[in-house]
């Protein structure tokens, strides 16, 4: 079940540390992408879009960190 679907009091620590560590490593996935997309095409507005990607998954990582702990 998806974790905006489970209410915060439905939601055990272990879920909650699932999700956080999904976020946080899709992020560092995407940052490393980033890096390589631009450091060896020089492909600055693909890199850029990875770099946006990457931050937003932190912004979810840190939202579910707020909204369940």
């Amino acid at each position: 079940e998806s974790i905006y679907a489970m209410g915060k009091n439905n939601m055990d620590q272990i879920d909650t540390e699932s999700a956080i560590q999904y976020w946080v490593e899709a992020s560092e996935d995407d940052l490393k992408s980033a890096s390589e997309i631009i450091t060896k095409t020089k492909g600055y507005i693909q890199g850029l879009f990875f770099l946006h990607l990457s931050l937003e998954k932190l912004l979810k990582a840190y939202f579910v960190t707020c909204l369940c702990t």
